[in-house]
């Protein structure tokens, strides 16, 4: 009692910083006294707000961000559609070059096929890598430079020209020890002699739309395509094309230029207007992530909900130890305490509690950032770029300030509204006007917690549905094997075919294999087919 008649008579004659300083103490003093309540306070806040921040980095990064490609807003890819076949971003090998030599309102226009092959070369045992055939100008439209050595040559993407490789970063410092001198030595790749011409940059990374399928894993080696225009048939869509836009040219207009281009050949080819053959030009950014983006975004919803739902229980928490504050708040004013001095000392309990809240929420942000991206079952592109950058930090920042004055704001709007003789009131109405209090705050967690209860409801039935789904074969107890023969030793059908059939009567002969069999491409194992139309 002392004590807080001796702060009321100091308060009378001091500054705004000195009030401040004063109503930092007091918080801080309340905190002391009552350490289980501040710290399920600061827990909750930093909980909320660490979840809260992680997600909102993923969907910046991931949903809102771009590639990490130069003038990345301009990279498109090149659909094409038919009755035969779903729309897929891959062109044929004629098509890509009847685009390419058409388009105007593209920079460029390039294509890229994916393929694993076995890699040998000095120094080290043969390995299974994946790999890429590009054409020359492939890189040229990402504007990705090799760190070491040169990109590809146009004069030498020709069906007679010379097999040239560049390495990704990783194999080159993983296989050859980053060694610039690998530059113009000779590789074994799918038993044919390539010379590697050049290592791409650290952190390169191709992204694809997940109907390529093909690109999943990073890519270690990229060669020229070395492809003609009849080099493959007609029809038969296996290149991944790019193109970047213009200066000043529009996703609209590209497309307008696109619908001509498919016109013209539904004209002279008959097959393609049977078909009703079309192709259209898309954001590469959005069809990198358009298979991530509700998910990522339906998530963020719910982390938001239950932040909402946690700051309704805080408010709850708070009202009450006002109302078991009665006392103090009624000395204050009488003896001199004005009803905005009493609102600012709630509210700056809250913010220094939502402060601490915050700076947890932020580490726990932090490591669930790290875990989200060290773990393996984890796909979501673009994730390794995420990072606790300015707007994260400022994200953390106004989630707790705002919470903070969101679950202060109830008892210290009962503050602002009561004057020295009601908060001497009788116990009745001051429990009645906290019943009120506590009713509406629970209607409010109710309403949340349905949301986000229904939500919740909706993402399990989705998730059950595609786990319960079936799939056609049973995959209990299959063991499955990539094989990949040398093209120089298995250069006819023959003798392929006579490979499989001994390998399969081998492995019927091993002990518990019950059957064999072999596909040229495994269900569900993300790879993409040929399609014609």
């Amino acid at each position: 009692m002392d004590r807080i008649k001796e702060e009321v008579r100091h308060e009378r004659g001091v500054t705004l910083i000195e009030e401040a300083v004063s109503d930092i103490r007091a918080a801080f003093r309340q905190m002391r006294h009552h350490p289980v309540v501040a710290g399920v306070i600061v827990l909750t806040l930093a909980v909320g707000v660490g979840f809260n921040t992680a997600v909102f980095t993923v969907v910046k990064t991931v949903v809102l961000g771009e590639l990490p490609y130069s003038a990345a807003d301009r990279l498109v890819v090149l659909w094409s559609d038919s009755k035969s076949y779903s729309p897929a971003p891959a062109l044929s090998g004629p098509d890509f070059f009847d685009y390419r030599d058409q388009t105007t309102r593209l920079e460029g226009i390039a294509a890229a096929w994916g393929n694993r092959g076995g890699l040998n070369a000095p120094g080290g045992a043969p390995e299974y890598v994946q790999w890429a055939k590009v054409s020359a100008n492939f890189f040229e439209v990402l504007r990705v430079t090799p760190a070491v050595g040169r990109s590809f040559t146009l004069a030498f993407d020709t069906p007679e020209g010379p097999r040239e490789a560049i390495l990704s970063h990783g194999m080159w410092r993983r296989r050859f020890g980053g060694d610039p001198a690998v530059v113009g030595t000779t590789i074994d790749l799918n038993g044919e002699p390539v010379t590697v011409i050049g290592v791409l940059p650290e952190g390169f990374r191709l992204w694809t739309p997940p109907e390529t399928f093909i690109w999943a894993p990073p890519i270690d080696v990229w060669t020229n395509l070395r492809y003609g225009p009849e080099s493959f048939p007609r029809g038969q869509r296996h290149l991944f094309t790019i193109g970047r836009l213009r200066p000043g040219t529009t996703l609209a207009e590209a497309n307008a230029e696109a619908a001509s281009v498919s016109a013209y050949l539904r004209t002279t080819l008959p097959r393609y207007a049977e078909n009703e053959f079309t192709v259209s030009v898309r954001p590469l950014t959005g069809g990198v992530v358009r298979a991530q983006r509700p998910v990522l975004l339906a998530l963020w919803g719910a982390v938001v909900l239950a932040l909402l739902i946690a700051v309704t229980n805080l408010a709850s928490l708070f009202l009450g130890r006002a109302v078991q504050r009665q006392g103090e708040f009624g000395l204050r004013a009488a003896l001199g305490a004005s009803r905005g001095r009493l609102l600012r000392q709630l509210l700056t309990e809250s913010l220094i509690l939502a402060a601490i809240g915050g700076l947890g929420g932020v580490t726990i942000a932090a490591a669930t950032l790290e875990y989200v991206q060290s773990a393996r079952s984890i796909d979501i592109p673009l994730l390794e770029y995420a990072t606790l950058d300015g707007p994260a930090l400022a994200m953390a920042v106004v989630l707790a300030i705002s919470a903070g004055v969101l679950f202060g704001l109830a008892p210290a709007m009962k503050a602002f509204r009561s004057d020295a003789a009601r908060w001497f009131a009788s116990r009745t109405t001051g429990g009645l006007e906290h019943r009120r209090a506590l009713r509406s705050m629970v209607v409010a967690q109710a309403a949340l917690s349905l949301v986000l209860l229904i939500s919740a409801g909706l993402v399990v039935r989705s998730m059950l549905r595609l786990l319960s789904r079936d799939l056609g074969f049973d995959p209990t107890g299959v063991t499955t094997l990539t094989v990949i023969l040398p093209p120089s030793r298995y250069d006819t059908p023959e003798k392929r075919i006579d490979f499989y059939r001994e390998l399969e009567t081998r492995l019927a002969a091993l002990s518990g294999v019950h059957a064999v069999g072999g596909v040229n491409l495994l269900p569900l194992a993300g790879a993409g087919t040929s399609g014609h139309y």
